[in-house]
């Protein structure tokens, strides 16, 4: 005699298939100014799976600055479906169009990334395209030049009157600035140029930088004929009859 068939009222379902990757975006930035990290910005990838994992040890995800493979180390979401992995900029690098990531960019490590039943994951995935969001610039703007739109003096000559000051070498997307005594005081620049006017500006050295859209900024520059803006008239200091 065969006996009925128990059918369990709890059904279990035998699970063999490891997590898979559904995407793997660029999702933040730290002190991005106008989408362009700078030296010690910290850039964050998130890798979605398609379902909660198991982490262990330090995957790694491999970004590309420029066209230089870097190691983004994972940071964070174990027991979740996303895993986050973060860079630090560095010196001296340089992505004009944005960070991508390759194709299959994360590798175990060493460790463990796994489903709630131990399955492996699978580490296959597509490649992310440059992300305009994320450039790098990390490098200092070029030295500004500054030329007198009427010269009416020769080279070390003082400002008296009023003129116009032309300021060339402006980068795209960078904003300058001058100082007319040494340096003490700024004053932002608007256009390509700005007017020394009689009475405006404290006696002292023309001095003029710019800052670059990630922050960076370049070289202050002196004039190079010294021009200096000299607003005071000329006072007596003694009256004395020297002969008879």
């Amino acid at each position: 005699n065969v006996g009925n068939v128990a059918q369990n009222a709890q059904t279990w379902t035998a699970d063999t298939t490891g997590p898979t990757i559904r995407t793997v975006v660029i999702t933040r930035a730290t002190t991005a100014q106008t989408s362009t990290l700078n030296e010690g910005d910290v850039v964050t990838a998130t890798v979605t799976f398609g379902e909660a994992v198991t982490v262990t040890g330090t995957p790694t995800l491999t970004l590309t600055i420029g066209s230089t493979p870097v190691v983004a180390n994972y940071a964070s979401g174990n027991g979740t479906n996303a895993l986050t992995f973060t860079y630090t900029v560095l010196a001296s690098q340089t992505d004009t169009d944005g960070i991508s990531i390759g194709a299959n960019a994360l590798s175990l490590n060493g460790g463990t990334i796994l489903d709630a039943v131990g399955n492996n994951a699978t580490l296959t995935h597509a490649a992310v395209t440059n992300n305009a969001s994320y450039k790098v610039d990390t490098t200092a703007p070029a030295a500004l030049t500054l030329a007198l739109a009427a010269d009416t003096g020769t080279a070390g000559d003082y400002l008296t009157n009023n003129t116009t000051i032309n300021v060339g070498g402006l980068e795209s997307g960078a904003t300058w600035e001058y100082s007319t005594n040494n340096g003490t005081n700024w004053a932002a620049g608007t256009g390509s140029a700005f007017n020394a006017s009689v009475g405006t500006f404290a006696t002292g050295v023309l001095r003029v930088r710019q800052t670059d859209a990630a922050g960076n900024v370049g070289n202050v520059t002196q004039n190079a004929q010294a021009w200096t803006v000299d607003t005071t008239g000329p006072t007596i200091s003694t009256v004395a009859i020297t002969s008879a």
